[in-house]
C-alpha cells in the first residue's frame, strides 16, 4: 500500500462515526447518483460548502479516471464515505484493475505556456491540493483508493452522537441505510445564450456535461466571454473544454474570459495555473 500525506494540525479525539457503501455502474452517467449520495451524507453531517467541493471533486476526478482508463474492467465502482465530526475519509474501489497507483504520478506542470498545456493529466495534481492523504491498495485485481479531509471547523457544524440503536454491538457506528438518492435536478447543468454575446453556465459541468458544453460551445461561433455566474462546480473534464475553447480563440487573437467565477471554482483556476490563462473576473469584483 502506498500513501501520500500533507502535514496537517493534530485533530481532537476519534468521534462517533457514520458510514455509507454504494456501488456504481462503470459510466459517466453515475456521477448525477454519485453527486446525489454525496450531497446527502455530507448535508447530513453538516460538512461546510467549502469542504464538501473538495470531497466531491476529489470523488468524480478518481471515479471518472476508474471508468476512463478501465472502460472493460469487471464489476460496479463501490463508493463508501466514512464521517466523524471533524473528518470525511472517502474510498473508491475497483474489483478488476490493473495496477496503477496514483502516488506514483507527478504533479502537472501547471507554468508550461498555454499552447503547451493539454486538457489531461490534472485530476490527481487538484486532488493532492485539496485533501490531506491519499492511500493506495492493490491486491488481486482489486484497487481501492481513499483519502482523507479534514473539516474546515469554521464551516463545519458538531455532529450530533448516534442513537443506541444506531451502533453495532461492539460500539461502532452502523452503516446508514441505503435511502433513495434524489433525481438532482437542481444540479443538473444548463449552457445558453446570454446578453450581450456571452454565454452562460448553470448547475456542474462535470465529465458527464462535458459533451453537452462543447457542442453548444462550437456552435456558438466566435463567443469570448462565458458567465459562470450559475456555475457550482467545474471538474478537470470541464477544465479541457475551456483550454480548447482558449486555444481555439488565441490562434484568431483573442482570449477566453470568463466572468462571476465563485470563490470554489476560482480556487481550482488557482490549483490549476489556469488563473494566469484565462482572463478570470471573480464574483463581485
Amino acid at each position: 500500500m502506498s500513501q501520500r500525506s500533507v502535514p496537517s494540525a493534530p485533530g481532537s479525539a476519534a468521534q462517533a462515526s457514520s458510514r455509507e457503501r454504494r456501488d456504481f455502474a462503470r459510466s459517466f452517467d453515475s456521477l448525477e447518483q454519485i453527486f446525489a449520495m454525496v450531497g446527502r451524507v455530507l448535508d447530513a453531517r453538516g460538512v461546510g460548502e467549502a469542504d464538501a467541493y473538495a470531497i466531491a471533486m476529489a470523488i468524480e476526478e478518481l471515479f471518472t479516471n476508474m471508468v476512463k482508463y478501465n472502460a472493460n474492467g469487471l464489476g460496479r465502482i463501490g463508493l463508501e464515505i466514512e464521517c466523524t465530526d471533524n473528518a470525511v475519509v472517502c474510498s473508491l474501489t475497483d474489483p478488476d484493475s490493473d495496477r496503477f497507483d496514483i502516488n506514483a504520478m507527478p504533479d502537472a506542470n501547471v507554468h508550461l505556456p498555454v499552447e503547451q498545456r493539454r486538457p489531461g493529466g490534472l485530476g490527481i495534481h487538484l486532488i493532492r491540493r485539496m485533501v490531506d492523504s491519499i492511500d493506495y491498495d492493490y491486491a488481486g485485481r482489486r484497487s481501492r483508493i481513499s483519502f482523507r479531509k479534514t473539516l474546515n471547523r469554521a464551516w463545519a457544524e458538531p455532529a450530533e452522537a448516534p442513537a443506541a440503536s444506531d451502533m453495532d454491538r461492539s460500539g461502532g457506528a452502523r452503516p446508514v441505510p441505503q435511502l433513495p438518492e434524489s433525481t438532482g435536478d437542481d444540479k443538473m447543468f444548463e449552457i445558453s445564450h446570454g446578453p450581450d454575446g456571452t454565454i452562460v453556465f448553470s448547475g456542474r459541468l462535470d465529465a458527464a456535461q462535458c459533451a453537452k458544453a462543447e457542442t453548444f460551445i462550437d456552435a456558438a461561433g466566435v463567443v469570448q466571454a462565458f458567465d459562470f455566474a450559475g456555475l457550482e462546480y467545474i471538474s478537470s473534464a470541464g477544465l479541457g473544454v475551456l483550454l480548447r475553447r482558449h486555444k481555439r480563440l488565441v490562434a484568431s487573437g483573442g482570449r477566453l474570459r470568463l466572468i462571476n467565477v465563485n470563490s470554489h471554482i476560482y480556487d481550482i483556476f488557482r490549483f490549476s495555473g489556469f488563473d494566469q490563462v484565462f482572463d478570470v473576473q471573480r464574483a463581485g469584483s
